[in-house]
């Protein structure tokens, strides 16, 4: 029979002189290779099952599994996935090496091969 007066397995009694702790920040760096995406995924389940948030769980992994995916598909580098939380808002943000792009690198509406012309169609002269 579970007993409700000790705390789950694995998680720590609140200490008397601190107040509980609303908002939550954590961060993961992940190696540029295949692993990347599952792993992140693991994280993200990880702390919000820890964190008593089991509904924000399928949307969150789903979103960071197609992130850091295009993070590796079309950067090099590590990949950093930081995961804030707060009673009202989850944000999953994932970040990558590769330096940002100047305006001379590419045309005003992006590459030839860019995603943007598959969804909205070619560009008209």
């Amino acid at each position: 029979m579970y007993d409700r007066s000790r705390p789950p397995h694995g998680s720590c009694p609140q200490a008397p002189h601190r107040p509980a702790q609303l908002a939550h920040d954590f961060s993961l760096f992940a190696p540029a290779d295949t692993t990347a995406p599952q792993v992140c995924r693991d994280f993200v389940r990880a702390v919000l099952l820890t964190l008593d948030r089991a509904p924000l769980v399928l949307p969150a992994i789903l979103c960071t599994s197609e992130l850091v995916t295009n993070v590796h598909l079309h950067t090099k580098g590590t990949t950093m996935l930081r995961v804030q939380l707060t009673p009202a808002r989850l944000r999953v943000g994932v970040y990558d090496e590769t330096p940002p792009r100047t305006p001379e690198d590419t045309e005003p509406w992006g590459d030839e091969d860019d995603l943007g012309e598959t969804i909205t169609g070619p560009k008209r002269s």
